[in-house]
């Protein structure tokens, strides 16, 4: 939950500051302060983040852009470009995102339902608890004595598809948009 204080005087910025709000208004606030706070709550929410990419690509007539992931390692900052990811793995917080080739795994600070919200748009479904894949890299589905299935991928990975998640199979079987 994002929190915004607004108060009639700046004496409550201690106030905001403890409950950890997003931002501090006070209700005479100008223009741009608004329009500052509006920005952070946005890029605070994937989902919305990347609708607001869509929509700036469309308003401006051109293909949206290539988006990317920045992740934070030891002395750099690297931008991850979504289109290179193949399939993530849940690990606590983090995700491992897995690319094609034999490129390592790169761990990267973020819960499976955020990581999920924000790649959806871009072709990506939960297969299981802790795994989403991109799905124009399943090759095929086989059925597991158990109820579950294999997904193989078109770099020959084999991950589990879950039962609880085997709605996701009409999603997978249709034809890709």
């Amino acid at each position: 939950m994002k929190v915004v204080v607004i108060a009639r005087s700046a004496e409550f910025a201690n106030f905001a500051f403890e409950v950890g709000a997003v931002y501090f208004l006070t209700v005479d606030a100008t223009a741009s302060r608004l329009e500052k706070c509006f920005d952070k709550l946005i890029h605070l929410c994937p989902l919305a983040t990347q609708t607001e990419r869509l929509f700036k690509a469309a308003s401006e007539n051109e293909q949206p852009i290539a988006a990317h992931i920045v992740v934070k390692d030891v002395g750099k900052v690297r931008l991850i470009d979504i289109n290179d990811i193949v399939w993530i793995n849940g690990a606590g917080n983090y995700v491992e995102l897995h690319f094609n080739g034999n490129s390592a795994p790169v761990l990267h600070r973020e819960t499976m339902k955020n990581i999920e919200q924000q790649l959806e748009p871009e072709g990506f479904i939960r297969i299981h608890r802790s795994t989403l894949v991109r799905k124009h890299a399943i090759k095929e589905l086989m059925p597991t004595d158990s109820g579950d299935y294999k997904v193989k991928l078109k770099n020959n990975i084999s991950l589990n598809l879950s039962r609880r998640y085997k709605n996701c199979l009409e999603s997978i079987i249709s034809p890709v948009a």
